[in-house]
């Protein structure tokens, strides 16, 4: 039942309450209002933050095998296969830094890419600090809840949970 609960919250809550509060300060953030834009950074790296602290505690208090959720590392050459995907990906993500930073051209694609999400970039260090906290809570927050229905090992929860 708690599965099922943290599933809505997530899959349904989450995203309304956030397209709702998005949708009110839209223009503001278009319109260059930095406070708006870090308010918005803070709330996101809470959320987002909320929903991994959520799915462990849940998790734990159920008395699951902290293994399945995927938070260890066991020495398989799965998991050495993905810290290589990883680090290619690291790498080539510095070389486009690198060719947005030194060539005019291609920054100026690159702008122009991603003008469609203009409002939520980072526009000073201040914005860009949080930014990159957003997206370590992303890359944590959005990871771990996924699990919680998906363990590597056996038939998979979530289709325990919806059966």
């Amino acid at each position: 039942m708690v599965d099922h609960a943290l599933a809505i919250a997530f899959a349904v809550g989450f995203p309304v309450l956030t397209t709702r509060v998005y949708r009110r300060r839209r223009a503001a953030m278009l319109a260059g209002d930095g406070a708006v834009r870090r308010r918005e950074y803070w709330e996101t790296i809470a959320w987002l933050s909320s929903m991994g602290i959520a799915t462990v505690l849940v998790w734990l208090a159920l008395g699951r095998d902290f293994t399945v959720l995927g938070l260890s590392f066991e020495g398989r050459w799965q998991e050495y296969a993905s810290l290589g995907v990883v680090a290619l990906v690291g790498g080539l993500l510095m070389l486009q830094a690198r060719a947005i930073s030194s060539d005019t051209a291609t920054r100026q694609a690159a702008r122009e890419s991603l003008e469609p999400v203009r409002e939520f970039l980072p526009t000073t260090r201040d914005e860009l600090r949080l930014f990159r906290g957003v997206s370590l809570s992303a890359g944590v927050g959005e990871e771990i809840p996924p699990r919680q229905g998906a363990p590597r090992k056996g038939a998979t929860h979530l289709c325990q949970t919806f059966s």
